[in-house]
């Protein structure tokens, strides 16, 4: 589980403030919420969601501190993997390629996890690749 000083720096850092009673402040919980979260060690989902959709900002970067700060960074991210992928999967491949390719952690695991996969999971990954490649080209 991520450091919950870590998951509060970084709440602070998206309304760029220093204090615990300033964050309380301007996420509109009272003034000793964060004290709380910091002894139950845990922030409410619904924290980490609200972020997200009012400011743009990804829930794993809130809360695990994983990837890009802002959404359209990770998406743009990804799409850069995907791109390369493509790209690889025209000529020769390994997986130890495949892996040196990809910027985004969780598809280099996907990928190191692809040769022991059953063949049911491998067939899905190839149809939301198929969708997800559509709907880029809209």
């Amino acid at each position: 589980m991520e450091n919950i000083i870590s998951q509060i720096e970084r709440l602070k850092k998206v309304y760029i403030c220093k204090t615990d009673s300033d964050l309380s402040r301007i996420l509109g919980v009272d003034k000793n919420t964060v004290c709380v979260w910091k002894k139950r060690n845990s922030i409410p989902a619904y924290i980490f969601k609200k972020i997200s959709e009012d400011k743009n900002i990804s829930i794993d970067w809130l809360s695990r501190g994983i990837g890009s700060m802002y959404i359209q960074d990770a998406n743009e991210s990804l799409l850069k993997d995907v791109s390369k992928i493509e790209f690889a999967l025209n000529g020769p491949i390994s997986m130890e390629l495949l892996k040196n390719l990809c910027e985004n952690e969780d598809i280099v695991k996907l990928i190191e996890l692809l040769p022991h996969a059953p063949k049911p999971f491998i067939e899905q990954i190839i149809i939301r690749l198929e969708e997800f490649e559509k709907l880029s080209k809209l």
